[in-house]
């Protein structure tokens, strides 16, 4: 048998019992974890290695740079000393080749000064050679003149004592000393002759010094340049190598740096994922949740796939504005009785249903909710008590807002039409 209302009854009973009776809410309750961020920051690993050191602890506040954990460096620790030693061994060789090249420029330079000087003396002592060649030869042929002036005098005086001689003016023998004289005149005539051509041998000798002073120092020159060529050669080589060392260390720097994870922001760590040392670590992984000191507080809630229609989001800025994605929140460790709820609403809803595994066994699938709390503390009497990360938070969203005689005659509708 169905039972049947008129439908002004039914205004006129609803109007009538909506005025003495107050609204009732449903809920779809979610228990969630609290912390504080819009999106939380995350400290990752920025190379592999294995876990070293553990510095911090879950919901330990940090700062912007603190050290969260190390990594083993050892081997990159060993590179770094090695690479050090390198190039502290390079930077002494190019020393040492400097000061070298410097005693070879020196070197160069006094070689120079000497040739220099040498070729200087053979030049002197060729104008020597060659002005006392000018000289005897002037002496050869004035020597030259005076004996064939002196053969000459000798002849006529020769001549006339013959002819003295024949008339018997004077005796024979003075006769014979003038001929000896004619011919000792003859024999120192012939001898200047002979030293009319002087040799220019010392003019040769002195030509032929200069030769080989030249020689030898272009020859010692050329030496020492090849040595100076094959020092900068090498200084090359070493600074180049000390280019690399110091860039390979550089890089090694930046890997050491990697080994330390560092938080990104200041805040509290929210979860950290490293339990004990000698954990491995690989590139990407995330090593610690941290919940920033400067982002605003939200509740990350999980309402059940099937639950996820009842649940609208606020779009209002002001919570007391709201009138869709209400939630009653409640914390663990502020029991309902003695701190009450707080309110809140519901800001966002993830596009996407998440299932999750835990030890082979599949979870119910879930969305995720944010919702905003319309203060991040209680307040009990005139004291204030904060809300910590990490907390477990009970959310009660209201997914429909009705009074108790909407909701008494719904259901009895259902049944009547059941």
């Amino acid at each position: 048998m169905r039972l049947t209302y008129s439908e002004p009854n039914l205004l006129d009973l609803r109007h009538h019992l909506s005025q003495k009776i107050g609204n009732y809410d449903n809920y779809t309750r979610t228990r969630s974890t609290y912390y504080t961020t819009s999106c939380t920051s995350t400290a990752t690993s920025t190379t592999n290695g294995t876990d070293k050191n553990i510095l911090i602890k879950e919901n330990q506040e940090v700062r912007r740079g603190d050290a969260i954990a190390t990594l083993d460096s050892s081997r990159l620790q060993t590179q770094r000393r090695q690479l050090q030693t390198n190039i502290q061994q390079n930077q002494r060789q190019l020393e040492r080749i400097a000061a070298q090249i410097k005693a070879l420029d020196a070197q160069q330079n006094s070689e120079s000064n000497l040739i220099s000087r040498n070729i200087a003396a053979a030049q002197a002592d060729l104008s020597l050679n060659q002005r006392g060649y000018k000289d005897q030869l002037v002496v050869s042929q004035a020597e030259v003149q005076e004996a064939e002036a002196a053969v000459e005098l000798a002849s006529e005086e020769m001549k006339r004592y013959q002819q003295l001689a024949n008339t018997g003016a004077i005796a024979t023998l003075q006769v014979k000393e003038k001929e000896q004289a004619f011919k000792v005149a003859l024999a120192r005539l012939s001898r200047a002759k002979a030293a009319l051509n002087p040799s220019n041998a010392s003019v040769t000798i002195a030509n032929e010094r200069i030769a080989q002073e030249r020689a030898r120092g272009l020859a010692t020159l050329a030496t020492l340049n090849k040595e100076r060529e094959q020092l900068l050669q090498r200084q090359v080589e070493i600074q180049n190598q000390l280019e690399r060392d110091e860039e390979e260390l550089r890089q090694l720097g930046i890997e050491l740096g990697r080994t330390i994870i560092i938080a990104p922001v200041a805040g509290t760590i929210l979860k950290l994922n490293l339990r004990n040392p000698g954990q491995v670590v690989s590139l990407g992984d995330a090593i610690a949740q941290i919940a920033p000191s400067d982002a605003p507080i939200v509740i990350k809630a999980r309402v059940a796939a099937e639950d996820i229609a009842k649940v609208s989001i606020c779009e209002q800025a002001q919570i007391l504005n709201c009138n869709e994605g209400k939630v009653q929140l409640r914390f663990s460790a502020y029991p309902y009785p003695d701190y009450g709820t707080l309110r809140g609403v519901v800001r966002a809803i993830a596009p996407d249903v998440i299932v999750s595994e835990n030890n082979g066994v599949t979870a119910a699938p879930y969305y995720e909710v944010t919702i905003q709390p319309e203060r991040p503390y209680f307040v009990r009497g005139e004291q204030s008590y904060p809300i910590q990360p990490g907390m477990e938070a009970i959310a009660d969203i209201i997914s429909r807002e009705e009074t108790v005689l909407t909701f008494l005659l719904r259901k009895a509708r259902l049944l009547v039409d059941f």
